[in-house]
């Protein structure tokens, strides 16, 4: 009997020659893909660990009848990653997903491992951000087993008030819905990403301020305060005091009472 070793696609298999009858069988493992997730990984693999190409660790392991790459949390399941060194990269920024189930939004980044990465997110009603509405500080260091710098990792922002993570405040409104803007920044020490983003929150459109508004006509005459009148209005949960000589609820508000 012969042994003749052959590598294809970078996976090693075992070709038995029979010199008699010329008879060929082999077996050859299946390749690994770049995300190998729910792939089959083969009986041989049994509790193979390995590093793939897309970042995560994956275990060989018997799920049903199948033996398929299953993905490791190692950060949190308490397994030793496989890691590759430290990866100094510039921060960059993906897409924005609102999570209505979470009470969030979260927004995907790639960043250095080894270091330490700012994640500073602020909601505005308009797109100037000239009237804020939320601000979410997160920093984080990602060591080798997070690999931020080849896939896109994501980061979740608390908008409906809970205290989930201390750095996520409201600011002058209790929930945030409807269309609102978004400007993301994430900086690390080899430099900052800034990207904007439109996201609509279930739920009609937010009217702010939430507090109430005193309106006085400055164009009203002194010798004429003695006929000013107020009037309260209202629009969804939002009280306004609106005060003039003939005065009226502006576009969109009811008047409350006569």
């Amino acid at each position: 009997m012969l042994l003749v070793i052959v590598s294809i696609t970078g996976e090693i298999g075992v070709v038995a020659k029979n010199d008699a009858d010329k008879s060929t069988s082999t077996t050859l493992l299946p390749s690994i893909p770049d995300s190998p997730r729910d792939f089959e990984c083969g009986k041989q693999r049994l509790g193979k660990q390995i590093l793939a190409k897309d970042g995560w660790n994956y275990k060989c392991g018997l799920i049903g009848k199948r033996y398929v790459w299953v993905h490791i949390d190692c950060v949190f399941s308490g397994i030793t990653c496989i890691t590759l060194p430290p990866n100094p990269i510039a921060p960059s920024i993906g897409e924005a997903i609102v999570h209505p189930n979470l009470g969030g939004v979260s927004f995907g980044f790639q960043t250095s491992t080894g270091d330490s990465t700012r994640k500073y997110v602020e909601i505005a009603t308009e797109s100037r951000f000239e009237n804020i509405i939320f601000t979410g500080d997160h920093s984080t260091v990602y060591d080798p087993s997070w690999r931020c710098d080849i896939r896109m990792c994501g980061e979740i922002f608390i908008t409906n008030g809970s205290p989930m993570n201390a750095g996520d405040k409201l600011i002058g409104v209790s929930s945030i819905t409807g269309t609102v803007w978004a400007r993301v920044t994430v900086s690390n020490n080899y430099g900052t990403s800034t990207k904007s983003f439109g996201l609509v929150f279930p739920g009609p459109q937010m009217a702010t301020p939430t507090t109430s508004t005193t309106l006085v006509s400055t164009s009203t005459p002194t010798t004429l305060t003695n006929n000013l009148k107020s009037i309260l209005c209202k629009k969804g949960s939002n009280r306004q005091s609106v005060t003039g000589v003939n005065p009226k609820c502006p576009s969109g508000w009811k008047k409350i009472g006569k």
